[in-house]
């Protein structure tokens, strides 16, 4: 949903508020009549807290919706970005160099300080702990390229990792922890799963990894929905029974 159609839709509603906000009064200001008795105020009320109850949803659904787009633009910004972890930090370092040697070095990549437009240790500095660089390229060609090698890292200590927003950043720390790391992976910004059921599915929040089904190797029994409150296996045995 475009802004354009959110302030369509808020206007809408904000129209149909008054409108009902005005009736309501009117009936209130005619209470003493004998047409509009008390059960004629609850229910007169009733009704109202049911739209008001029904706006406030929809306004919820249209914001969610929009802070999702939000995120999708944001994460499309860091497409040609990756973080370098394991480069050990000193102080007057230069990033770029040393995530150039290590490109060369270890994956065989021909690359050149010229392909990164810019880099950086991200996060805040903490003793004994190497800040993982963040490398921003030129072209996505050359992103790719050292993204796809990156198994030529395996053993070194040094690895690659998407840089995602908040959101998906704590969506695959989740995936992480339900599926395993051989089953949860980033692709493009998207957080991949092999989920209970074999298949691959691609989730962007915590509430769509919700709906997939943990495999039982993961889950210690049967696949589960960590959304779903399971019943007890004693009780589930009676009643098969």
């Amino acid at each position: 949903m475009d802004t354009k159609a959110l302030t369509k839709s808020m206007d809408e509603l904000a129209q149909m508020f008054h409108a009902r906000m005005n009736e309501f009064e009117a009936n209130l200001s005619n209470a003493d009549s004998k047409d509009y008795t008390l059960s004629s105020v609850a229910a007169d009320f009733m009704g109202f807290k049911s739209f008001v109850l029904k706006a406030l949803e929809c306004l919820q659904v249209q914001v969610k919706s929009l802070a999702g787009q939000v995120d999708q633009l944001e994460q499309r910004s860091r497409r040609k970005m990756v973080l370098v972890h394991g480069i050990s930090e000193a102080d007057a370092e230069d990033t770029t160099v040393l995530a150039v040697e290590v490109f060369k070095d270890r994956i065989k990549c021909d690359v050149s300080v010229e392909d990164i437009s810019r880099s950086f240790r991200a996060g805040r500095s903490q003793r004994g702990k190497a800040r993982p660089i963040l490398i921003a390229f030129r072209d996505v060609v050359v992103r790719d390229r050292i993204w796809y090698s990156k198994t030529a890292l395996k053993g070194s200590g040094i690895t690659l990792s998407e840089f995602l927003t908040l959101p998906r950043h704590e969506t695959f720390k989740a995936a992480r922890e339900r599926f395993g790391m051989r089953d949860s992976w980033t692709r493009d910004g998207v957080v991949m799963v092999r989920g209970g059921d074999g298949e691959l599915h691609r989730v962007a929040s915590v509430a769509e990894l919700d709906k997939i089904a943990v495999p039982a190797k993961a889950s210690g029994g049967d696949a589960v929905f960590p959304g779903r409150q399971q019943r007890p296996k004693r009780a589930a045995r009676k009643e098969n029974k």
